[in-house]
């Protein structure tokens, strides 16, 4: 005859049996309550992490004043003292901070070799990164206008990689582990806007850099 196994338990002094199995199914639910309270605070702070890296790039990039060329077309060699925020156009979500430079800061038509102005703004983006040890995607980009003939490149997707590069090159040697950065060139492929106007072309024409939140 199989045994019937409980346990039994006292309640103002009067005895209680409670079943094995329910006690064991308690415990499990338990323990998973826990589990979910576990996984939600480590959720909750990857998040918090992520709002003090977004103001920490900001307020980094809004005490900073470079030389950057007017946006005005007659005006596209001049040059005059503006707030870096203005260089750039920053984004963020939940994946990172897109932070994006209008080419003609950083380089001059149709070449893959820094300014000499752009230094300053990539020196404060570099000085941020040393800080946070995310991964660092730069990204070139131009507009659609094919290259002429006998220049160095035989395509915006040449362009754009080694524009990529420079910017990689910058940041490792000022530092930057290497093993963060990652570069990639897509020529006119993605667009911010339709390659129909002078300024829309101009603003295609762009690095971006795209600081994820993913350790390396």
């Amino acid at each position: 005859m199989k045994k019937k196994f409980s346990f039994r338990r006292f309640y103002g002094g009067q005895q209680a049996s409670t079943p094995i199995w329910l006690t064991i199914y308690g415990d499990m639910m338990t323990n998973l309550m826990l589990f979910f309270m576990m996984l939600w605070g480590l959720t909750r702070m990857s998040f918090d992490t992520q709002i003090e890296a977004q103001k920490s790039f900001h307020t980094t990039i809004t005490k900073t004043e470079v030389k950057i060329p007017t946006v005005r077309e007659e005006k596209k060699a001049d040059v005059q003292e503006k707030k870096f925020d203005e260089v750039l156009k920053i984004k963020s979500d939940m994946q990172g901070i897109r932070i994006i430079f209008d080419s003609p800061v950083l380089f001059k038509l149709g070449r893959a070799e820094l300014n000499t102005d752009a230094t300053k703004p990539l020196n404060e983006i570099a000085q941020w990164l040393t800080d946070v040890p995310y991964t660092v995607i730069v990204e070139g980009h131009t507009d659609n206008t094919p290259i002429k003939k006998g220049l160095r490149y035989s395509s915006n997707w040449e362009l754009s990689m080694d524009r990529a590069r420079s910017v990689v090159k910058y940041f490792h040697k000022y530092g930057i582990d290497p093993k963060r950065l990652v570069l990639a060139g897509y020529g006119e492929h993605h667009p911010l806007y339709e390659n129909d106007t002078p300024s829309h072309r101009a603003l295609n024409r762009r690095i971006e850099i795209y600081v994820v939140y993913r350790e390396k």
